[in-house]
């Protein structure tokens, strides 16, 4: 195991003896996984990262064997943690917790409208007034409940919507994460959410294209957006600039600093933050 342990705790097997004690947060996407461990009350124990897995998406094999092998490669996330673990996938959508809450089986005719002819298995993740529907590959729902039963089944678009839309900033604002060859992106007006997907990119070119894409359907002005970036530096620091040649107002997001530091995934980073006293 690697830890984040920027005073030099010194942590032994024993500190895991209580599994109860420790929150354990694995990140599962089309090309890898990891896993980490923070401590639920004593910020002196450092973050711990149990693995970090990453996987060619044109290896012949099928994900669900990647991930039931790294799961089988790892039996320390099979101890009795409180365990949260985040789905990263571009196959995401949004509606009102209100429909769902109200109508059976109501889940899988937006799912079906949306990707059609899609029979996937569909996850959930409720955030407030709206709940995530998602999936990533068949058979992964049911192996997940079989070998770490109870963990909580969260959506990465859903964690990063849940915090940007406590920030209550009231004008247009688009925020953007990127992370891997994903993009999630959010936008949000003096009402709430309006618009979230997680979207492929190749070029850093896409982004932007996308950011545009979100204000044109939303008839937002480029001088009256507000941008905010967060994920990969090196991309974030390339379409910077280029957005700023149009759009009035473009930022890095304010995240915890773990998340940069030390490289988690945004998402990762929250959950992290939210586990105990927040990080700095």
């Amino acid at each position: 195991m690697n830890t984040v342990n920027p005073q030099n705790v010194i942590i032994t097997p024993a500190d895991f003896a209580d599994t109860g004690q420790w929150r354990l947060i694995i990140h599962i996407s089309r090309t890898g996984m990891a896993a980490f461990l923070k401590h639920l009350s004593d910020n002196t124990k450092p973050i711990v990262e149990m693995f970090r897995n990453n996987w060619d998406e044109s290896e012949n094999s099928d994900l669900l064997s990647k991930i039931e092998n790294c799961v089988y490669d790892h039996p320390g996330l099979l101890d009795d943690y409180s365990t949260d673990i985040i789905i990263d996938t571009p196959i995401v959508a949004f509606a009102p917790s209100e429909i769902i809450d109200n109508e059976e089986n109501i889940e899988e005719t937006i799912f079906s409208a949306l990707y059609p002819g899609s029979d996937r298995e569909l996850m959930t993740d409720r955030i407030g007034d709206v709940t995530a529907l998602f999936s990533l590959c068949d058979g992964l729902d049911g192996f997940l409940s079989r070998t770490i039963p109870g963990a909580r089944l969260r959506n990465n678009l859903a964690i990063l919507i849940e915090y940007f839309s406590n920030k209550n900033l009231g004008d247009a604002r688009v925020y953007v994460d990127i992370h891997g060859n994903n993009v999630d992106i959010s936008a949000f007006n003096q009402s709430g959410l309006l618009a979230a997907s997680t979207r492929r990119w190749k070029h850093e070119d896409d982004i932007i294209y996308m950011i545009f894409q979100v204000l044109n359907a939303y008839h937002i002005a480029p001088e009256n957006a507000n941008i905010y970036l967060s994920g990969m530096p090196e991309v974030r620091t390339a379409i910077t600039p280029k957005l700023r040649q149009f759009c009035g107002y473009v930022v890095k997001t304010t995240l915890p600093e773990i998340a940069e530091k030390y490289n988690l995934p945004s998402a990762v980073a929250l959950l992290i933050n939210k586990s105990s006293t927040p990080l700095t």
